[in-house]
């Protein structure tokens, strides 16, 4: 996009900033992913980041370059970092790296949720834009929902079928970004999202999910648990996208929370591939803490840590090439 929007930005500043305290709690918690704080992050922060992605991606027309130009630029923006940070950066900071062929195959396994899985599957769901778009546009538009929905319940049925829950997880994140495609596409539709009526609702509605999602699989494996626990994702991270996209875009902050979000939304790709983090390993905070303690010192750790991969961002843009291979671009980065 030549001219940014501030809440988009906003918006995406706060999907990075509850990664990295999802991150925090996972790793230095008794509870780890069982941490209710946790629980409530995951169960929106990814789908944010994909609808942001598909929001965007209509509003910058990048389909109108052409298939060669779309397809150069989200190799740039997104398959060169990932091979970069799944084989160079291993090798330079570690020295480590793939001593056969089958190994060299794996790590391009990014499923479930492995080997900066999200960038190869972003760049899947652009892919499925850019064809998408152009083969609706050669009918008119006309079924362009409605081939999307069949598409995406072909893959969750695939998913059920063949009994891999991260297939359907996708195709939720897969939804998630088309979402933001059609909202952007259709203003009558955000408008009706951003009304106070709908955010109300929202809030309601999400307050009852979050007290019961996610159910725990562990305790009852059953095939009905890991259903509901999809029905209940799916329709979260749709209030959720509904709640957060209305509150960016209609709430007037004040200008230096603004000014961080917007610096954090102008530098997801850095902050989701430099966790510098701070605590030693292995720490854990101690379990007689109330809950909002512990809340507050990861918000206050993961503000740091972001600020410090920010910085180091910074210094790196001012190097020729290297945020080329380490971040997809040279002044800004778009997830």
């Amino acid at each position: 996009m030549n001219n940014r929007l501030d809440y988009i930005d906003k918006l995406r500043g706060f999907a990075i900033l509850c990664v990295l305290v999802g991150h925090i709690l996972i790793i230095y918690t008794q509870e780890k992913t069982r941490y209710p704080l946790v629980e409530i992050i995951y169960s929106f922060h990814m789908p944010l980041f994909f609808f942001v992605s598909g929001y965007v991606g209509y509003k910058s027309q990048s389909t109108q370059k052409g298939v060669y130009s779309f397809l150069k630029g989200k190799v740039k923006s997104l398959l060169i970092p990932y091979i970069t940070w799944l084989f160079v950066m291993p090798l330079m900071l570690n020295n480590e790296y793939p001593s056969n062929l089958s190994a060299i195959i794996q790590k391009f396994n990014f499923v479930p949720n492995l080997n900066y899985w999200f960038l190869p599957l972003m760049f899947t769901f652009h892919v499925i834009y850019l064809f998408w778009h152009k083969y609706s546009f050669f009918l008119g538009g006309k079924k362009e929902l409605e081939g999307l929905l069949v598409l995406f319940s072909t893959i969750v049925l695939t998913g059920l079928l063949f009994k891999s829950y991260y297939t359907c997880v996708y195709a939720i994140y897969g939804l998630s970004f088309f979402f933001g495609y059609f909202i952007s596409k259709y203003t009558i539709i955000e408008k009706f999202c951003c009304q106070r009526r709908v955010a109300i609702f929202s809030i309601f509605l999400l307050i009852l999910l979050w007290k019961i999602f996610p159910l725990d699989t562990s305790i009852n494996p059953s095939p009905t648990y890991s259903l509901l626990n999809l029905g209940s994702f799916l329709v979260t991270s749709l209030l959720s996208i509904i709640l957060f996209l209305c509150f960016f875009k209609t709430v007037t902050m004040p200008s230096f929370v603004s000014s961080v979000l917007i610096e954090l939304g102008k530098s997801t790709m850095a902050l989701y591939l430099l966790p510098i983090y701070l605590l030693p390993s292995g720490y854990v905070f101690p379990s007689n803490l109330p809950y909002s303690l512990v809340t507050i010192l990861a918000i206050i750790i993961s503000l740091v840590q972001g600020f410090v991969s920010y910085l180091i961002f910074k210094a790196c843009l001012q190097i020729p090439i290297i945020p080329n291979i380490l971040f997809g671009s040279k002044s800004k980065t778009t997830l």
